[in-house]
């Protein structure tokens, strides 16, 4: 059988029909068109994985200030400080966030997902997530995988560019992707998944 997929809709009918989870439909659908086992697909991913880490802590370490003076040193203000208005994760999920879009702003290695404007999105949100429920790799792989299926569905389907739609298109795109990727590393239905696209979506919207 095939996992093609052009919707969102599409991965969840396709989970429910075949007992597995979003990110596997991802998977298998990546099995089947590239001439890739999966041990290599998951090896990448893996590496993935590591650049978000490294551009984490290389936003946070690195304090000096761009060229142009305006980023620099805000990530590693906010690490270590105790929130007063958010929680524990949502707090370590921003400071993260900050940190990689520093790393990109001075021209550290980063992943760009969906793209290079929104790259701190996914790894903020992800790594917060895992640190605080202690998540082994294998499980944000799954998510990896989830979230790549979104940003495929968005960007076959209409933009992943800012700068031809707008913010949603960017980090309404991200948003989703690391929304989607959280439940499936928590052990989310596919539904849920895509219910948490859907509602990630539309308060990005409703805020812009």
């Amino acid at each position: 059988m095939s996992y093609a997929y052009d919707t969102i809709a599409d991965i969840i009918r396709l989970a429910e029909e075949n007992n597995i989870s979003f990110g596997d439909v991802v998977l298998r659908y990546e099995l089947e068109n590239y001439d890739r086992n999966e041990e290599a697909v998951i090896r990448e991913i893996e590496h993935r994985l590591d650049i978000f880490e490294m551009s984490i802590q290389d936003g946070i370490a690195y304090t000096d200030k761009t060229a142009s003076g305006m980023s620099g040193g805000q990530a590693a203000q906010l690490d270590g400080q105790s929130p007063r208005f958010m929680s524990e994760i949502a707090y370590k999920a921003m400071t993260y966030a900050i940190a990689v879009n520093e790393a990109n702003a001075k021209m550290f290695r980063i992943v760009a997902c969906p793209t290079a404007g929104s790259c701190g999105v996914m790894p903020g949100a992800v790594k917060a997530v895992a640190d605080h429920y202690q998540l082994d790799k294998s499980t944000v792989v799954k998510g990896f995988l989830a979230a790549s299926g979104i940003g495929n569905v968005v960007a076959n389907r209409a933009c992943v560019a800012g700068a031809v739609g707008g913010c949603q298109a960017e980090i309404g795109t991200a948003a989703c992707m690391a929304a989607g990727a959280i439940v499936e590393m928590m052990g989310g239905t596919p539904r849920q998944v895509g219910h948490a696209i859907a509602l990630c979506m539309k308060l990005i919207r409703s805020c812009l």
